[in-house]
């Protein structure tokens, strides 16, 4: 008989440590789940930051820069649309980054720029005259015009 209340007694409390280290393991999953969800909102917030600090968020001073950087064409007569928005026969302006280190001159550009629009040279020197001999600094833009298929 008593042997038998033993063993009951051991079977129960075998079942109710297995209870407790359930529920501990369980505790434990939801502590780690929520250090991570914690974890995750805190480098997410200080990337935003770091980002912010870097200037990644600040597209629009980007793009004042970008017009600043563009040698004008004082010689345009009209308003002209740019390249690849208009048909190919019409007139448009090519813009071209000087990615070298030195500065180069515009007609420096007239072949590169004859060979994507498929158009002779002389036609874009005829167009371009007094604007040929202006220095572009390296990482500005050359705005060149392209006349019209004649």
């Amino acid at each position: 008989m008593v042997k038998k209340t033993i063993k009951k007694q051991y079977k129960k409390a075998k079942v109710s440590q297995n209870s407790v280290v359930a529920k501990t393991s369980y505790k434990s999953g939801i502590l780690f789940a929520g250090l991570l969800i914690c974890m995750i909102a805190i480098s997410l917030v200080m990337g935003y930051n770091f980002g912010k600090k870097a200037g990644v968020a600040d597209c629009p001073k980007c793009d004042d820069q970008m017009i600043k950087r563009i040698v004008g064409n004082p010689y345009k007569k009209e308003k002209l649309p740019i390249c690849g928005t208009v048909a190919p026969s019409q007139a448009c302006l090519f813009y071209v980054l000087n990615d070298s280190s030195h500065d180069k001159l515009a007609e420096d550009f007239f072949e590169e720029v004859s060979r994507k629009v498929k158009r002779p040279v002389f036609y874009i020197l005829a167009e371009n005259g007094p604007y040929q001999k202006r220095p572009i600094k390296p990482g500005y833009f050359a705005e060149i015009i392209v006349p019209a298929l004649r």
